[in-house]
């Protein structure tokens, strides 16, 4: 996931469901450092924002166990603004 223009990413799940433990999302900074990883069960969640313009999400799963899975509906971004105070 990138955004060349953002300076924070944040990623929003519909749902988030997979097997405690067992099953893994990490997102990692462009450049391949773990910044969370996301197990269990979350419903409908909200990271934090990551202050990166870019994010690779590795799913890591034994294929066993009931879960649903998840599904990312949205990625926010936020960007610098400038400003001139005289």
């Amino acid at each position: 996931i990138e955004y060349p223009e953002a300076r924070e990413l944040q990623l929003v799940f519909d749902m988030f469901d997979v097997e405690n433990n067992y099953d893994t999302l990490t997102v990692k900074s462009g450049k391949g450092d773990v910044l969370e990883v996301l197990t269990g069960q979350k419903g409908a969640h909200r990271t934090k924002f990551y202050p990166f313009s870019k994010l690779l999400l590795e799913f890591k799963s034994d294929s066993t166990g009931p879960a649903q899975g998840f599904r990312i509906s949205q990625v926010i971004e936020s960007r610098y603004s400038e400003y001139t105070f005289t």
